[in-house]
């Protein structure tokens, strides 16, 4: 089927409103937790309509949810009182620059900090009227400081604001940036092991922490004391290699794999480690996690399940998936409109029907330049 439960990487929740942006393609919804009735509020202009991960995270303010582009090429603001969805342009998102655009924002006063996934620069918006400006492209001065390989991942996906002050991981070293958001001076902290890379940093009452996201089959947790500039290391073991979701819970900390059925929760105080896993699930990809309700949420990738850990410490299904509700012949009318002609195509994609459709209307094959092979060759066959 092409319509798939729902799935996003971050929402806002307004009384019994969650809104939130679609992870698999153009749309700005929002999810009645009264009713579990879903709404298409609008669709983003400037972007296309087939598209996943078009935004990595909503800020809120003054009644407008901001969405910051991951893989989108604007920034939207939505205005709650008054229904109109504003896009704004990013200086200097040239052709050369490839996403994820951005990793992380945060607003501070009127003003809204997105920091730069492989954008180079931080980019500051004021929210009274709009205007933008790139306040600093510190990734070219300090690029062999927390750089290994410039054209990757500049900074982590999430960081703490702490008064005027800004703290974000650099992604290829074991450096935090910290950065002064009224007057725009940052400085650099090595915390931890000189091989460690952070993708995230939390605080969890006085401590900074943060989690390793270099090491294949293992990793570490850093507790991290800013004032006194020690750090204190945890080993864990967890297979899945990408990226963790890191969340204070119950008072211990919690990582989450995004590539395996694997959880691990590590105390805070004692700093004994346990583990945990989904029952009855044996490939689980989650794409968000939070504490909601005192209560952590996380949702499955593959199935848009939705799970919770209790106070118990208990796993358990909440919610099969929050169903769309757009028709399947609006969403394959637009997936075959105009805008995707002439471009390649994946067989493992999960909209098959979809292509399987493209190709019995256009009778085409799309030839991959760099390998010669020939995309969509399968698919063809099953249809003649």
């Amino acid at each position: 089927m092409i319509k798939r439960g729902f799935y996003f990487q971050d929402c806002i929740r307004i009384n019994n409103d969650i809104w939130f942006a679609s992870g698999d393609y153009n749309g700005l919804y929002r999810y009645n937790v009264g009713n579990k009735r879903t709404e298409r509020v609008a669709l983003f202009p400037n972007e296309p309509f087939y598209q996943e991960s078009l935004y990595i995270k909503i800020c809120f303010y003054d009644n407008n949810l901001i969405f910051i582009p991951q893989y989108g090429k604007r920034i939207n603001i939505y205005n709650l009182y008054n229904k109109l969805l504003v896009d704004i342009e990013i200086p200097n998102l040239t052709e050369s620059i490839q996403p994820p655009y951005f990793c992380e924002a945060v607003v501070y006063k009127q003003y809204l900090f997105m920091m730069g996934a492989k954008y180079p620069g931080i980019i500051k918006v004021n929210l009274e009227n709009y205007e933008v400006e790139i306040i600093d492209q510190r990734f070219i001065k300090l690029q062999n400081e927390i750089c290994m390989n410039i054209y990757g991942i500049f900074l982590g996906t999430e960081g703490v604001l702490e008064a005027n002050k800004f703290f974000i991981p650099c992604y290829q070293c074991n450096k935090v940036l910290e950065i002064n958001l009224d007057i725009g001076e940052y400085c650099l902290y090595e915390v931890g092991s000189k091989n460690n890379q952070y993708a995230r940093i939390i605080k969890a009452g006085d401590t900074f922490v943060l989690v390793t996201h270099n090491v294949k089959n293992d990793g570490y947790v850093v507790f991290w004391d800013y004032e006194k500039d020690t750090c204190e290391e945890v080993h864990f073991e967890m297979r899945g290699y990408v990226d963790r979701a890191v969340i204070e819970y119950l008072g211990d900390i919690w990582i989450l794999s995004y590539a395996s059925n694997e959880i691990c929760r590590v105390g805070i105080r004692d700093k004994q480690v346990n583990y945990y896993s989904v029952p009855d699930v044996d490939n689980l990809g989650i794409i968000f996690a939070r504490v909601v309700d005192n209560e952590l949420l996380f949702c499955d990738y593959y199935t848009q399940s939705w799970y919770k850990i209790n106070n118990s410490m208990v796993i358990e299904k909440v919610l099969e998936k929050i169903d769309e509700c757009v028709s399947e012949k609006e969403i394959e009318k637009r997936l075959l409109e105009d805008e995707f002609e002439n471009k390649l195509y994946d067989e493992k994609t999960s909209y098959l029907e979809f292509f399987i459709k493209k190709v019995q209307k256009s009778e085409t094959l799309y030839s991959d330049k760099k390998s010669g092979a020939l995309i969509g060759k399968n698919i063809y066959k099953l249809c003649n």
